[in-house]
């Protein structure tokens, strides 16, 4: 017999009702500033859920930054609060660094970017994405100029994936619908920027090298790639799983006083290889679906991995 954990409460994304475990409708919740970014996997609709699991902190630690969806929640949710976040994508990682930064160029280059895309029909918008791609590819002498390329292709690729050519390194997702009317919005980008700029750190490394960071009474978010699920990582071939679970018992060590780690639904697993870890099951809507436009996107579980200092 699998081992299955207790339910918690669930976002119900059928209906966009926030409700607890036996159905009763609770108050949606609401974040002020949001990532501009499209990201696979990301947070921006179960971050506020996730939060309510975790207990007051001194610091939040997130080595898994990817669109810093939880990082937003988290500033709205705990104001004052250290932040230490960190990635393994350099790119990403600089491009939030130039959108922090208020006297970066990047800003009046993603405003003509914005007008080239708005300009443009779906067809030819398609082609504009491929000439971007192939020029990132080749590269840039300024990095204003890479990272604000970045940025559109993340706003207009399919369903906002970083994926790297495992030969190469650089960015190869194909382009997304192209639907959206506009791929830019300043005031909310200049929003995310200063949050970053609030941020205790910013830094580029592999999540293992986070752990100096851990401090007594510290929230340690984990959000890596899924078990079972399309798990490249920074144009590497596979991530390991297996460092996950003494990772979290270092940052217990340390004196955190809860990890909270979202993963794929694999409760037997987890209990196996992490069992002093509380299980929540949670419900998101399907990110990755090459038939969204017949059959939408369907309705998945996954979990929440919740170690915590009693």
């Amino acid at each position: 017999m699998n081992w299955e954990p207790k339910p918690g409460k669930r976002f119900g994304l059928r209906t966009g009702t926030y409700t607890d475990s036996a159905g009763t409708p609770l108050p949606k919740p609401v974040v002020k500033v949001l990532s501009p970014l499209k990201w696979v996997g990301g947070k921006r609709k179960l971050a506020p859920i996730i939060l309510d699991h975790a207990l007051p902190p001194t610091r939040l630690v997130e080595p898994f930054a990817g669109s810093m969806s939880f990082t937003a929640a988290f500033a709205d949710r705990h104001p004052g609060v250290p932040m230490y976040v960190s990635d393994a994508l350099p790119a990403l990682v600089d491009l939030y660094q130039r959108l922090a930064d208020a006297q970066s160029e990047i800003h009046s280059m993603l405003r003509d970017l914005a007008t080239a895309y708005e300009r443009r029909n779906k067809a030819d918008r398609k082609k504009w994405y491929y000439e971007l791609r192939e020029a990132y590819t080749l590269g840039f002498d300024d990095p204003d100029t890479e990272a604000a390329v970045l940025f559109a292709m993340l706003r207009t690729c399919y369903n906002g994936m970083f994926r790297t050519n495992r030969k190469t390194g650089r960015f190869d997702t194909p382009a997304g619908f192209m639907e959206a009317k506009t791929m830019y919005d300043p005031d909310k980008v200049e929003a995310f920027g200063e949050m970053i700029r609030g941020l205790a750190r910013l830094v580029c490394r592999d999540y293992r090298n986070s752990i100096g960071d851990v401090a007594p009474g510290s929230l340690v978010y984990l959000d890596p790639p899924y078990k079972g699920t399309y798990d490249g990582y920074c144009g590497k071939v596979g991530f390991d799983q297996t460092g996950l679970a003494p990772f979290i018992r270092e940052c217990m060590k340390r004196g955190a006083r809860q990890v909270i780690m979202s993963q794929s639904y694999e409760p037997q697993y987890w209990h196996e290889t992490l069992p002093e870890a509380t299980q929540v099951p949670l419900e998101r809507r399907e990110g990755v679906n090459r038939n969204v436009a017949e059959v939408g996107r369907p309705i998945v579980k996954e979990l929440l991995l919740i170690v915590e200092r009693r």
